[in-house]
């Protein structure tokens, strides 16, 4: 499955989804975004607006910086993220 197939399928699951999972999807987001140090200016995310398009300078800075952070050992695996989802999901109902 390709990336954008995969954001369709996400972008789908989080309009059906009900307040314990956004929960847990959020929680599991800002974690990773904390990680690995992504901006987290909400209002306007990635430094720029959705459509807003990328200069081609700016498009490979930001294919570095994640090339780079795949490098460094900075991803997850699906079963990492999976493993820490069910933690997650344990976890909220105690």
């Amino acid at each position: 499955m390709g990336a954008q197939q995969i954001r369709d399928v996400l972008h789908y699951r989080i309009e059906q989804a009900d307040e314990r999972f956004l929960q847990v999807i959020y929680a599991m987001v800002e974690a990773y975004a904390h990680q690995h140090e992504l901006d987290t200016d909400m209002e306007h995310p990635m430094g720029y607006q959705a459509g807003e398009p990328l200069t081609l300078e700016e498009l490979k800075a930001k294919v570095a910086r994640a090339e780079s952070q795949a490098d460094q050992g900075m991803s997850y695996t699906v079963s990492e993220v999976r493993k820490e989802a069910s933690t997650w999901l344990k976890g909220s109902t105690e």
